[in-house]
């Protein structure tokens, strides 16, 4: 029996500052120090493989350390994430981090499989796009709103 796709596709905006929010918490859940340190700054890397790095000053030290995040710990710091803030991820959907300006887009996506009650020889319809030429429509003017009477007392 034959079956019809459903591909469902889901993007999840991140700010920058939402990234770094990411990075620590991931961190502090994994047993690590940086997540008690300061952030100064987050610089997204797109060559050779996207990446992020953070500069950061780590607790008992004055020097600012560079850390960078691979593509692969970016999603699953964003994954983890969506669990505790309760954004439902499929298990199954392929997932990957996208950059932006201003930001990191983690995309999901999946195919759902549903079998076909008609068999396989149900003919699918196609369609051809129709294009239309109308003339100008004319400007219309919009009625003017009635004048509210007057609530000034008249004399008398």
């Amino acid at each position: 029996m034959t079956s019809a796709a459903i591909i469902e596709s889901r993007r999840i905006e991140f700010s920058l500052e939402a990234v770094v929010e990411c990075i620590l918490e991931a961190d502090r859940d994994l047993g690590g120090k940086l997540w008690r340190g300061t952030p100064h700054g987050i610089t997204i890397v797109r060559e050779p493989a996207l990446a992020v790095k953070l500069s950061v000053t780590k607790p008992g030290e004055n020097a600012v350390s560079e850390i960078s995040w691979s593509g692969a710990q970016l999603a699953a710091a964003m994954i983890r994430l969506c669990g505790r803030l309760r954004i439902p991820l499929q298990r199954s959907s392929s997932k990957r981090v996208e950059a932006g300006e201003r930001s990191l887009t983690l995309v999901t996506e999946s195919t759902l499989r549903l079998p076909r009650t008609l068999g396989s020889d149900f003919p699918i319809a196609t369609t051809t796009p129709v294009t239309t030429t109308s003339p100008p429509a004319e400007p219309t003017e919009l009625p003017t709103a009635p004048t509210p009477p007057s609530t000034e007392p008249t004399a008398g």
